[in-house]
């Protein structure tokens, strides 16, 4: 009975220190997420860094020269900084919300929102068609609408019958029902 009772401790120790390692493993030892997300980049990133790391990717997927990496850094800084400013405004709100303090957006405003949106990313598609060749956009588009889909996908995944749902288990994800 003795032996059975200090196994039995030994076990809940080990399991008890193991959870300890699994969450340090999943929140890093300063308690946020280590993985890369949007939002951890837009909060440790300057628009600048984001607009950087963006070019370079771009960079090595589409072999760009010296003067077109230059033009779209440009085009990337610019649009790191407005989506900066959205964030933060939207960062706001959220706080706002919880407060209670929230407003639902009218119609127009709606509208107005997402006319900019589109007016927006159609400046961005004719910017990046004058600095691209034409087999260099044709892989752009082509990897833009993959990444759309993928995002589809994954969002299809997640929200069922207007819930969100996440794995069971997955490693630094949490259940919000």
């Amino acid at each position: 009975m003795k032996k059975l009772l200090v196994l039995a401790t030994i076990l809940v120790t080990t399991v008890a220190m193991a959870q300890g390692n699994f969450q340090e493993k999943v929140k890093g030892r300063d308690g946020k997420d280590p993985r890369p997300g949007f939002e951890r980049m837009m909060e440790d990133f300057t628009p600048e860094q984001i607009a950087t790391l963006k070019t370079k990717r771009l960079t090595l997927a589409l072999d760009l020269t010296e003067k077109q990496q230059k033009e779209l850094l440009k085009v990337n800084t610019k649009m790191a900084t407005k989506r900066k400013a959205k964030f933060e405004a939207m960062k706001t709100k959220r706080e706002k919300a919880k407060d209670g303090e929230f407003e639902r957006p009218t119609a127009e405003e709606r509208f107005a929102m997402e006319n900019e949106r589109l007016d927006e990313q159609i400046a961005f598609k004719n910017k990046m068609k004058s600095i691209l060749t034409d087999e260099q956009y044709q892989k752009w588009y082509t990897m833009r609408e993959q990444r759309k889909e993928g995002m589809k996908k994954h969002m299809k995944s997640n929200f069922k019958d207007g819930k969100r749902h996440r794995l069971e288990g997955s490693i630094g994800q949490k259940s919000r029902q």
